[in-house]
């Protein structure tokens, strides 16, 4: 079997994506500077009318270039567009599924959001987050300046749930990542590395007194010391 044939779709129609665990730094033709996530994927469509980079998968952070102003600046997705007015932001799938929502995360400057099914459009301001889907644009949202400590190579937690805490760093490692339902509320604070997703899972392990359950490498729980 090829290696194209054991790839995702949309790394196979990507221009540029990256595998779990890894990261990329871009800067386009017009200065804008593009940083993909663990398991993402653009592809780039500039013209002399305008800029569009469209979120295949997973989550981007895009620092817009000046050489382009005067071209509109578009990030499209599945769920709608996101038009960018000079500006730093997060474009985020929020999860594999079909139709997940996109969480947008701005932190400087100013974008407009139209969902593709929506006459509404929702301009967000510095600092700001929110969701959206087709047909839906949830409420404006403080943004979480946690969010954005991949692009160091870090995790950030305070006080976020065991389950959710391990959800998001199974982005960053291959394979199955859980916890028994006992222990899924315990609460998590402090900074992780993400290069080494083995000995934050120790870290958890010996901060939180858990037993480390794995069948291999590619399936790994987290469980009460009483039942491992």
């Amino acid at each position: 079997m090829a290696v194209e044939d054991r790839l995702p779709w949309w790394r196979l129609n990507a221009d540029y994506s990256t595998a779990v665990g890894e990261s990329r730094n871009l800067t386009l033709e017009d200065g804008t500077e593009v940083a993909l996530n663990s398991s993402s994927a653009i592809s780039v469509a500039y013209t002399q009318q305008q800029r569009i980079i469209m979120l295949l998968h997973g989550e981007i952070h895009i620092s817009t270039g000046h050489a382009g102003q005067g071209r509109p600046f578009l990030v499209a997705t599945d769920q709608g567009s996101i038009h960018a007015l000079g500006t730093r932001f997060g474009v985020r799938q929020l999860s594999d599924e079909k139709d997940a929502p996109i969480r947008v995360s701005l932190l400087e400057g100013v974008v407009e959001i139209a969902p593709s099914e929506l006459a509404a459009r929702t301009r967000l301001q510095a600092g700001e987050q929110l969701s959206f889907t087709r047909r839906m644009l949830a409420p404006v949202e403080r943004l979480n300046p946690n969010d954005n400590a991949w692009m160091q190579g870090m995790l950030v937690a305070d006080d976020m749930p065991l389950v959710e805490f391990l959800a998001e760093l199974a982005r960053y490692r291959p394979g199955s990542l859980g916890c028994h339902e006992s222990i899924a509320q315990l609460k998590v604070t402090g900074t992780y590395p993400l290069h080494d997703t083995d000995k934050v899972i120790a870290m958890l392990s010996d901060s939180l007194q858990l037993q480390v359950r794995s069948l291999t490498r590619y399936w790994v729980r987290l469980m009460p010391a009483h039942d491992a």
